[in-house]
């Protein structure tokens, strides 16, 4: 057994400045008092059972965590992914009414250039104003690309056949 009194003899706390010693036996061969002199640490078998348990609860705290992180990022993706589904539905319907601006605006009688100026403005933003007002009603109405009977009905009414 090495006790407190062989460390003192045989250690010089000056030159040493942190020692650690692990005793792994059963029955210990260490002396706990070691522990109380300076700048000497003792782990023994008990000890890093303790450190194992709390760094598994640590470990397991922060699984948890992830876990939380993971859900929320696939929440948002689930909702990322449903919307796709309504972006060929989306695009057929700007194309729609952009061809429908164009067929009527060839049918206008010849004005000034300065005219044709804001005219186009106005019916881009009209157009803007449009298809913005339908695709958030698109997207409510199919709950965002989730409800595949609501998506099927948008997709027979826009997409081109």
């Amino acid at each position: 057994l090495v006790t407190k009194e062989d460390i003192n003899k045989s250690y010089d706390t000056k030159k040493n400045k942190n020692t650690l010693f692990i005793d792994l036996s059963v029955p210990r061969n260490i002396d706990e008092n070691i522990s109380s002199i300076e700048s000497i640490e003792l782990i023994n078998i008990d000890n890093l059972k303790d450190i194992v348990n709390k760094n598994y609860n640590k470990r397991k705290a922060e699984i948890d965590k992830s876990q939380k992180i993971i859900d929320s990022f696939l929440l948002e993706f689930d909702e990322w992914a449903n919307s796709r589904q309504l972006r060929p539905s989306i695009l057929s319907i700007k194309k729609k009414i952009k061809i429908l601006i164009e067929n009527n605006m060839n049918i206008k009688p010849s004005i000034e250039k300065t005219n044709d100026e804001n005219i186009n403005i106005k019916i881009n933003r009209v157009y803007n104003k449009l298809s913005d007002h339908l695709v958030k009603k698109i997207r409510v109405a199919s709950n965002n690309g989730r409800d595949k009977k609501a998506l099927e009905v948008i997709k027979k009414i826009f997409n081109e056949e």
